[in-house]
């Protein structure tokens, strides 16, 4: 029943060999159902693995989407959990971990509230330290794709308004208080992943033009001032195909990469662009 989805859990050794499998479903204390979905992982400082996910009671993310996090030990036990039963959350969330704890991040959705966005920093035991609300654009709603940690221990959010504006950047400092917005770019696209890169940020964003996709990567320094773009697929002449570029990733060098496909007559041809070197 996809209404009705647990969370799985498996851990593998060296060979790939499976040593335990866990299922793991959250006790909504009703008859009524959770469906919960997986949006971020990663292991602690203790060696614990830390699960984040989003529950929809009844399966309908319009009933309520509280967020979900929990701690394992090597042996697949619990070692904490935390929910946060806000049930007005929306299904997207950024999540930034570092020695202390995490910091998540999404937009409220809510009939009578129109998309601000909402911060929580936990600590390492999973405990709420606090929260914070960043009211929108009035009558719009605020998308975030992808959630950075900054040098003056604050956070970089990206992503976009519901309108179809320009893609958009936040910049909070350490406490969850926004320091400053900025557009980095006057295309209607979101900012779906960026990586620290230089002396500032490299942002990956797809754009819809004359009905195919095209690509716009920004660079932007620490303030959010754009530093430089470049565009894959803008040119009248280069719209015959589709540009879709999927991550950024670095490689052994320290270099950044765009990798994905363009197509065309449905001919897919993997493509890869690189930026030169990440400084941090």
């Amino acid at each position: 029943d996809l209404r009705d989805r647990d969370t799985l859990v498996v851990r593998f050794d060296d060979t790939g060999a499976v040593e335990w499998a866990q299922t793991f479903d959250w006790d909504t204390g009703s008859e009524a159902t959770s469906n919960e979905s997986y949006f971020g992982a990663f292991v602690d400082a203790a060696g614990r693995l830390v699960v984040a996910n989003h529950l929809s009671l009844g399966g309908d993310v319009h009933e309520g989407v509280p967020v979900w996090i929990f701690a394992l030990t090597d042996g697949g036990e619990l070692a904490w959990e935390y929910v946060h039963d806000d049930y007005d959350m929306a299904s997207y969330w950024g999540l930034v971990h570092d020695d202390e704890g995490m910091f998540l991040v999404g937009t409220r959705a809510h009939p009578d509230i129109q998309g601000p966005l909402q911060a929580l920093r936990l600590n390492a035991e999973g405990e709420l330290l606090w929260e914070t609300m960043i009211d929108g654009a009035p009558d719009f709603r605020h998308h975030v794709r992808d959630a950075l940690p900054t040098p003056d221990g604050g956070y970089l959010l990206s992503g976009m308004i519901s309108d179809g504006t320009p893609a958009r950047l936040w910049k909070l400092d350490a406490n969850g208080e926004l320091l400053w917005t900025a557009t980095p770019g006057d295309f209607r696209a979101d900012i779906t992943n960026m990586v620290p890169f230089e002396e500032g940020y490299l942002l990956r964003s797809q754009v819809h033009m004359d009905d195919v996709t095209t690509a716009a990567f920004v660079g932007v320094g620490q303030d959010g001032d754009v530093l430089w773009r470049h565009h894959e697929g803008f040119e009248p002449s280069e719209r015959s195909a589709h540009h879709t570029f999927r991550d950024l990733v670095t490689n052994a060098r320290g270099e950044v990469l765009a990798v994905g496909y363009s197509a065309a007559d449905d001919v897919r041809s993997a493509v890869a662009i690189q930026f030169g070197r990440r400084c941090r």
